[in-house]
């Protein structure tokens, strides 16, 4: 993964000389960009960040709580699954997702909570995949979510912030094209699972 430093040091070779950037408007940059990359790599290639917990369900208890690093569950290969006797996640028994006071098998997400429905009537064991929070920057050791061979993309992306910063607007529009191929590159060849469509379990609508 490309580490802030080295994104720094690209940056300044296209540059010449940003000495005038700060440690701390740089670090803003790259988490804008390492954030923005992270949204779309996630509905692109999701297994490389999807998170698994195991959620124990008491008999009576409808309401657990989210891990703290949650943040979705809405690309392919996240939701709440059954488990087998070895306690392993079943990929095929996903649970639907319901609703309050819903008298089907399956659960729903609200605020800090993930809630099984109906109330269980025994314990088990369920699988929780989500997409969770990316870890914010904070220091030059740090690595983005981008690999090596992408460094050209984060050199654009923050070539594109650093024109905004210094109110280039020429420069700003060249930037900006740049940074639009080189994301699209990013996003098409950081794509190693196999490319499939999700189609929507609408028995619930």
């Amino acid at each position: 993964m490309i580490t802030v430093a080295q994104a720094r040091t690209g940056l300044e070779n296209r540059k010449k000389d940003i000495t005038d950037v700060s440690s701390s408007v740089f670090l803003e940059w790259c988490n804008t960009i390492n954030n923005f990359a992270y949204r779309h790599l996630i509905g692109t290639d999701p297994e490389r960040y999807i998170s698994e917990t195991t959620i124990s369900v008491v008999s009576g208890t409808s309401d657990y709580d989210l891990p703290a690093t949650f943040n979705n569950v809405q690309v392919l290969g996240t939701g709440l699954y059954e488990r087998d006797s070895n306690n392993i996640a079943i990929d095929t028994q996903r649970l639907p997702v319901t609703g309050v006071g819903s008298q089907q098998y399956g659960y729903y997400i609200s605020g800090a909570y993930i809630t099984i429905t109906p109330t269980p009537a025994s314990s088990y064991t369920l699988s929780l995949r989500y997409i969770p929070n990316l870890t914010q920057l904070t220091a030059t050791s740090d690595s983005l979510v981008i690999d090596q061979p992408y460094l050209l993309y984060v050199i654009n992306a923050l070539d594109v912030l650093y024109s905004i910063w210094d109110e280039d607007k020429n420069n700003e529009a060249f930037a900006d094209a740049r940074f639009v191929r080189s994301l699209s590159e990013l996003v098409n060849n950081m794509r190693y699972g196999v490319q499939i469509v999700s189609i929507p379990n609408v028995s619930n609508y």
